[in-house]
């Protein structure tokens, strides 16, 4: 228990992303400073389960309420980030909201929705998880990719 950290656990860290439908379109993340979009969430905090983590950074980050998160998929993604090697479980759930007009609160990141027939030609990150999101998308069916 030595090697947990506050939003790392034995270096590997654990995400737990919202996939959040409304009206043919879906919810998508960005850091304002950056190119790629990804699916809304955070980090597993020690002492969390991975549907608490999902609600809790719903809240800090759109300040909506997750009524449901059922679970959909795993992906398991290493990349290169400023010259170091990262690896992350990303968490995925079909997630439902209170209130689908969302206001972002944090200033480094903005929020929309797109259409999902637009998704395609996106860059969303990581894209292994973006292929299992349009497959899923399509057929329902639970997933588990490596990038």
């Amino acid at each position: 228990m030595e090697n947990i950290k506050k939003n790392k656990i034995s270096g590997i860290e654990v995400i737990a992303r919202g996939i959040i439908l409304n009206d043919g379109k879906i919810l998508l993340c960005k850091v304002k400073t950056k190119d790629n979009w990804f699916f809304p969430g955070g980090h597993l905090e020690a002492g969390e389960t991975v549907r608490e983590a999902l609600k809790r950074e719903l809240v800090e980050e759109i300040n909506v309420e997750a009524v449901s998160a059922e679970f959909i998929g795993i992906n398991e993604n290493k990349f290169f980030f400023e010259g170091e090697e990262h690896q992350e479980i990303n968490v995925m759930f079909k997630t439902e909201i209170k209130d689908c007009e969302v206001k972002c609160c944090e200033d480094h990141l903005e929020f929309s929705w797109f259409d999902l027939n637009n998704l395609e030609g996106m860059l969303i990150l990581p894209e292994g998880l973006k292929r299992a999101v349009l497959d899923w998308i399509k057929d329902k069916k639970i997933f588990y990719c490596e990038q």
